[in-house]
């Protein structure tokens, strides 16, 4: 009977845990998307973060999304032939496909978390353990409309145009591959890819890159304005936020997938 009463109670601290965490987020959320529609807005915070989360950041995405196509191209291509002999003529279409609508937002979202997320969570861990977060306080400088908000913001404006670029990296990659070990010409693997190409996948990837984009910023300053603990704080947190970047990321990914796939 002990034993029953005391999994119970795992079990209920678990979900309290749960839905606190969740609440805490949701509130969070909630502060930083009121304080995007209120003045005065810092607009040098946001070039800065668009230059920081977008141009500083091409150099990985485009690494690991050219690998990606590489990789998912020569798996996949040698497996469709095997299966029906010819079919891996149409490896063009399935990459665009698989680029378009998961792989280039989800992996440049999974770039961003571990480049930028994790600086960011970094960055405004050490301010508040060195008391710059309740400096700004003190001069009547909200921290979620200075720090917070330009970063979300943009992430969302810029996660588009980098998941654009890591589409058409892994697109090339994926012809090169097909190039080398397919013996396929560049001309049949474009045209198969942009025939499979619609205006509503590019749209998908828009919504789906800015929800992403959202989130992975959310996350990281979220764990960053909740730090404790010091210097020792910065390290913990940093960590935490970029495994639990990762499990929303994917999470979310899912359910946005799902909406989208309703229309």
């Amino acid at each position: 009977m002990k034993v029953l009463s005391s999994f119970f109670v795992v079990i209920f601290r678990i979900f309290y845990k749960f839905f606190e965490y969740i609440g805490s987020l949701s509130i969070f959320s909630y502060q930083v998307i009121r304080n995007m529609f209120s003045k005065p807005f810092y607009s040098k915070e946001l070039i800065v973060s668009l230059v920081e989360i977008g141009y500083n950041s091409l150099g990985i995405i485009i690494t690991i999304s050219f690998f990606a196509g590489m990789i998912i191209t020569l798996n996949t291509g040698k497996s469709m032939d095997s299966i029906v002999k010819g079919t891996s003529q149409y490896i063009g279409s399935g990459i665009m496909l698989v680029m378009v609508k998961e792989f280039g937002p989800f992996l440049t979202s999974i770039a961003l978390i571990s480049r930028v997320g994790a600086g960011i969570t970094a960055q405004i861990s050490t301010m508040k353990a060195t008391e710059q977060i309740d400096a700004l306080k003190i001069i009547s400088i909200s921290p979620i409309k200075f720090l917070v908000v330009p970063r979300v913001l943009g992430m969302v404006i810029i996660m588009p145009f980098i998941s654009s670029i890591a589409v058409v990296s892994g697109v090339i990659g994926g012809m090169i591959m097909v190039v080398l070990y397919l013996d396929q010409s560049i001309f049949t693997y474009f045209d198969k890819a942009l025939f499979i190409l619609k205006a509503r996948y590019i749209l998908d990837m828009v919504i789906k890159s800015c929800v992403l984009g959202f989130f992975v910023g959310i996350v990281s300053c979220f764990y960053g304005m909740k730090s404790e603990g010091g210097a020792k704080g910065v390290g913990v947190y940093t960590t935490k936020s970029v495994v639990a970047s990762v499990i929303i990321i994917t999470i979310v990914d899912y359910f946005v997938t799902s909406i989208l796939m309703l229309f």
